[in-house]
């Protein structure tokens, strides 16, 4: 799965500092999906040069990047510790805290932060509960 993939389905934009709070979609910022893929670990790219203007994203581009290298490489090394029920369960009551801090924040390295910690507790609950239902499944 490539970081656009990944940002499409599983990030969520907080209510606080985001101009259209809710999930993340692709087709908002189509300009930017070519950079994030650019970021993931299949791509062939060994440098990206990105030249923007301000106020077009690229900051997300990176909290999007980092939840997915968070989502892709850290949580199989967690699920060997870890079962997967106690990560779904964690996980999810750290992206509710994550997502509520967010009415709370209003500086931009803290709520930069705040997203990037909820981003990871996503992934962390979409991977832990993709591991269950396919269990369930076979």
């Amino acid at each position: 799965m490539a970081v656009g993939q990944w940002a499409d389905r599983h990030r969520v934009l907080p209510a606080e500092g985001s101009a259209e709070p809710g999930a993340w979609r692709n087709g908002r910022t189509p300009y930017l999906v070519e950079v994030m893929d650019c970021l993931s670990v299949t791509h062939p790219a060994q440098r990206i040069v990105f030249m923007k203007s301000a106020q077009v994203g690229g900051t997300e581009v990176i909290v999007n990047a980092l939840g997915y290298v968070g989502g892709a490489l850290l949580v199989p090394r967690l699920l060997r510790r870890v079962k997967p029920a106690a990560l779904l369960l964690g996980g999810a009551l750290a992206a509710s805290v994550f997502m509520g801090l967010s009415g709370f924040v209003v500086e931009a390295a803290p709520l930069l932060a705040q997203r990037l910690l909820a981003g990871f507790a996503s992934a962390l609950v979409f991977v832990s509960g993709g591991l269950l239902a396919a269990r369930l499944a076979g």
